[in-house]
C-alpha cells in the first residue's frame, strides 16, 4: 500500500515551484521525486541525511526550530512526520512549516489512527508506546486546525482499509505487555529512547492474547466500511499571512 501513498503526494504537487523543502526525509526516498521534478531540494532531518544528488543539500534540524529565514522555500513537503511530533510541540512544528513556506505546503498524515493497534511496551521504562512511534491521530478538523484552518488547495485520501481495535482486546494486550506490537519498527521508545524488544509471554498468556487477537479480526470484517488510511493536503497560502500562526 506504500506505493498509494507515494503516488498521491507525487499527485498533488505543483508544477510552479522552484526551491524545495522536504522536512522529515529520512531515507531520501521522497527527496529524490522531488529532485525528478525540482532544481533545488533542502532535505531535512533530525540527522543529517545522507543523500547524493547534485539537486539536493542536505540539512540537520529539528521541525519545530527550522535554520530558515521566513518564506524561504516555493513548496515545503511534510509526510508522515507529524504524526511523531510529541503533543505540546506539535503546534511549534507546524508554525514552523508555514514560516519558511513562500507559496505551497503539502502535509500528509495517517488519518483518523487508532494509535492503541499495535501498541508496544518498553521492557527498559515499562511505558507503553504506540504503534512506530506515531503520539498523534489526525482528523480533518484537528489537521486544519493546526494551521489556522486555511482553506485548502487540494485534498486526496490514498489507501482503504480497517485497522481498530475495541477496549477488550486492548484491556487483553496491556495486561500481558502488548505481544502484537510493532516491536519491528525503527523508531525507539519514545520515552526513554531505547530499542524496543518483544515480550515473551507463556503459553496461557499468548492464547488469552489469540482470543482478543481473535476479536479484533471479528471486528474489522463486520464492522463499518473501510476508511482512508492516509490524509494528505495542499494548501496555496499566496495572500496568507502565515506569520501570524508563529
Amino acid at each position: 500500500m506504500e506505493h498509494v501513498r507515494v503516488e498521491s503526494i507525487l499527485d498533488l504537487l505543483p508544477n510552479d515551484a522552484g526551491e524545495v523543502l522536504e522536512a522529515g526525509c529520512r531515507d531520501g526516498y521522497i527527496t529524490l521525486k522531488l529532485a525528478d521534478r525540482y532544481k533545488k531540494i533542502t532535505a531535512l532531518d533530525l540527522h543529517m541525511p545522507l543523500i547524493d544528488h547534485p539537486r539536493v543539500t542536505c540539512v540537520r534540524g529539528d521541525i519545530t526550530s527550522l535554520p530558515f529565514t521566513d518564506r524561504s522555500f516555493d513548496l515545503v513537503v511534510c509526510t508522515e512526520v507529524l504524526e511523531h511530533i510529541m503533543p505540546e510541540k506539535l503546534q511549534a512544528a507546524c508554525s514552523e512549516l508555514m514560516r519558511v513556506c513562500r507559496r505551497y505546503l503539502l502535509i500528509g498524515v495517517p488519518y483518523r489512527q487508532d494509535l492503541r493497534v499495535h501498541a508496544t511496551r518498553c521492557v527498559h521504562c515499562g511505558k507503553e508506546n504506540p504503534t512506530t512511534g506515531h503520539v498523534n491521530s489526525f482528523d480533518e478538523e484537528r489537521l486544519f486546525s493546526l494551521f489556522g484552518n486555511m482553506p485548502f488547495h487540494q485534498a486526496d485520501y490514498p489507501g482503504r482499509g480497517v485497522y481498530r481495535t475495541n477496549r477488550w482486546s486492548y484491556g487483553i494486550y496491556k495486561r500481558y505487555g502488548f505481544p502484537y506490537g510493532s516491536y519491528q519498527q525503527e523508531e525507539p521508545c519514545v520515552f526513554c529512547g531505547n530499542r524496543l524488544e518483544k515480550p515473551r509471554p507463556g503459553v496461557a498468556a499468548r492464547l488469552i492474547c489469540l482470543f482478543a487477537k481473535g476479536l479484533e479480526f471479528i471486528q474489522n470484517k463486520t464492522g463499518p466500511c473501510k476508511s482512508p488510511v492516509w490524509i494528505h493536503v495542499l494548501w496555496d497560502i499566496t495572500g496568507q499571512d502565515s506569520l501570524k500562526y508563529q
